[in-house]
C-alpha cells in the first residue's frame, strides 16, 4: 500500500498512546473495584469505610478522559480511520459516549465518596439520591454509545478484512 494511511499521522500515532495509556489507567481502576451491589444505583456500604473509592475512581475517570482524547484524536487523524462514514459515526459514538460516561467515574470519585464521607446517605438522602441519579443517568447516556461505536468500529473492520480475503483461501 503507497501513500499515508491517515490525514496526521502525528495525531494517530497520540492517539494511540493516549489509548494505550488509557486502557491501563480502566484497568487499574477496575481491577480493584468491587462487584456493585443492589443494581446500578451506587451503594455506600460497599466502599464507604476505604480510602481506596476515591482512588479507584480517579483512577477510571482519568482513563476515561483519555479515551474521550484518544478517539478524538483518531477522528482528527483521519484517513483510513474514518474512510467510511459508518468508521467516522464508530469513533465519534465512542467520544461522544465516553464524555459522559467520564461523568459518571468523575461524579463517583469525587462527589459520593464527599457526600458519604459527611453521612448524607443518613443525613440528607435528597442529595445523594440526586447524585445517584445523575450518575445512572450520565451512565445511561454513556456507555451504550460507547459500546455502539466500539461494536460499529469492530464490525466494520472484521467485515473489510473478510471482503479483502482472496477467494479460496
Amino acid at each position: 500500500m503507497s501513500g499515508n494511511l491517515f490525514r496526521d499521522p502525528g495525531a494517530a500515532r497520540a492517539g494511540g498512546y493516549v489509548l494505550a495509556a488509557a486502557t491501563v489507567l480502566v484497568a487499574i481502576g477496575l481491577i480493584f473495584h468491587p462487584v456493585p451491589a443492589g443494581g446500578f444505583e451506587e451503594k455506600p456500604s460497599v466502599l464507604q469505610n476505604t480510602p481506596w473509592w476515591g482512588p479507584i475512581h480517579v483512577a477510571i475517570a482519568g482513563g476515561f478522559v483519555l479515551c474521550v482524547l484518544g478517539t478524538l484524536l483518531m477522528l482528527v487523524a483521519g484517513g483510513s480511520l474514518t474512510r467510511r462514514w459508518g468508521l467516522a459515526l464508530a469513533w465519534g459514538a465512542m467520544t461522544v459516549g465516553m464524555t459522559f460516561f467520564a461523568g459518571v467515574a468523575l461524579i463517583n470519585g469525587w462527589v459520593m465518596h464527599f457526600l458519604v464521607a459527611r453521612g448524607a446517605p443518613a443525613n440528607d438522602p435528597l442529595l445523594y439520591d440526586a447524585f445517584n441519579r445523575l450518575l445512572i443517568g450520565y451512565g445511561w447516556l454513556g456507555n451504550p454509545l460507547f459500546l455502539f461505536g466500539l461494536t460499529t468500529l469492530a464490525a466494520l473492520e472484521v467485515a473489510r478484512a473478510a471482503a479483502e480475503q482472496a477467494p479460496g483461501e
